[in-house]
């Protein structure tokens, strides 16, 4: 099959179903992708700013912010055993030895 050329035919078929999809919703995800509140650079940075160099954050790891405040992230980021699945993965696909960059 590959010598006819069906490979290559089922390739430019997905790539025409996607296209086909997205000019049909295109009107929905542009409303949905533009509904999101905008700010500014300096609001979007506003919290990186805060976590850097307020006297509240001196000291204070491993939380999460929104807009200035420390909130509950989603139910997954507190997962530890993906936590490790995560880092294991990670260190293999940057040729690391999980173990040497474990703390003492």
């Amino acid at each position: 099959m590959r010598d006819s050329g069906f490979d290559t035919l089922e390739s430019i078929c997905q790539a025409s179903l996607l296209l086909f999809f997205i000019a049909a919703h295109a009107r929905v995800l542009r409303e949905k992708l533009l509904s999101f509140p905008e700010k500014t650079p300096e609001e979007g940075a506003s919290t990186t700013i805060y976590a850097a160099v307020s006297p509240d954050m001196e000291g204070v790891g491993g939380c999460y912010l929104y807009n200035e405040e420390r909130t509950k992230s989603a139910d997954v980021a507190y997962d530890e055993e993906l936590q490790r699945r995560l880092w294991t993965e990670s260190c293999k696909m940057v040729g690391i030895s999980d173990e040497s960059s474990r703390a003492p």
